[in-house]
């Protein structure tokens, strides 16, 4: 990216979110009337919701911000009048369809699963495991633009749960985890593919585009579901080296003191690395770092993530 484009962007960027909060109150106000699955009459020209909305984020300017926007309200304006007449019908939406924020916010998405281990030998670190979730929680959320286009999903084991499904990073509330049972860890793997498929179908069928899944395990034990090895491996190596760029997933592997280092490295195409002092925080804040990075590039093109220098080299 040129520097004119960087010095524009930024420039942009705090109208951009000034409007986008306007524009998602409309949005809200055309569920409630049940209006929302219908095109807009705009001067003869059909136009479905989500080219309105495409054409809105690509205004060049800060007054084509202000001139789509308001054409946008004239818009409602006009639909609400249309309805009250009985000159269209509005259709009531599902409690799904009206819970899903997928249907209010066109930003482009970049999924981010937190793996983690719960098992009780992690007993020791679980305080420092919570805090980082919390700072994580924090460095995302204050960020305006990127808490709308992160998504994160928590999924722990020792046993396998999904604490958090997918959630928008604004939402993100970040949970208390316990230590109890086992190490799971190839189930988790195959429990987190699953969600981030699943996610990933999600987007194209609401057209939204979405960067590389960021996948990040951190255990401090070898797995004890052994039976699941093979499995886990494959989908791994089939989410890494997809033919079509837009369904791949990047695993990342953490290992804590006591951790098998060489099993993780067998795992992923990427080196695992050692945690360094247990220093999670650190780890964490990478975490955040890094997401911040992959959400504000251009969907398909490679990011650099920030160095790792809470990790053993």
């Amino acid at each position: 990216m040129k520097d004119g484009d960087i010095s524009r962007r930024r420039r942009l960027d705090p109208i951009r979110r000034h409007y986008y909060a306007r524009y998602r109150q409309w949005r809200q106000a055309r569920r409630i009337l049940g209006v929302d699955h219908l095109p807009h009459p705009a001067a003869g020209i059909i136009a479905p919701l989500d080219k309105l909305i495409a054409e809105l984020l690509r205004a060049p300017t800060i007054d084509d911000h202000r001139v789509r926007v308001s054409r946008l309200f004239s818009l409602f304006r006009m639909e609400t009048l249309m309805v009250m007449k009985g000159w269209i019908v509005s259709k009531p939406r599902s409690e799904v369809e009206r819970l899903n924020p997928l249907h209010d916010n066109p930003e482009s998405r970049s999924p981010c699963v937190l793996l983690i281990d719960t098992s009780i030998s992690m007993t020791n670190s679980m305080a420092q495991v919570n805090q980082g979730l919390a700072d994580f929680a924090s460095i995302l959320t204050s960020d305006a633009l990127v808490s709308e286009r992160v998504e994160v999903a928590i999924v722990t084991f020792g046993p396998i749960r999904v604490v958090q499904e997918f959630l928008l990073a604004s939402e993100f509330v970040s949970p208390h985890l316990k230590a109890i049972g086992m190490t799971p860890g190839f189930g988790a793997l195959l429990k987190a593919g699953e969600i981030v498929k699943e996610r990933l179908a999600l987007y194209k069928h609401h057209e939204l585009d979405s960067t590389r899944p960021f996948v990040l395990v951190i255990t401090d034990g070898a797995f004890s579901d052994t039976e699941l090895t093979d499995a886990a491996k494959a989908m791994i190596a089939d989410f890494e080296g997809a033919p079509n760029p837009a369904d791949r997933v990047a695993f990342f592997f953490v290992g804590v003191d006591g951790a098998d280092m060489s099993a993780l490295a067998s795992l992923s195409c990427r080196k695992p690395l050692p945690l360094k002092h247990a220093n999670y925080r650190a780890m964490f804040r990478w975490v955040a770092a890094s997401m911040q990075a992959i959400s504000r590039s251009v969907v398909g093109e490679e990011v650099d993530l920030p160095p790792a220098d809470w990790g053993k080299l």
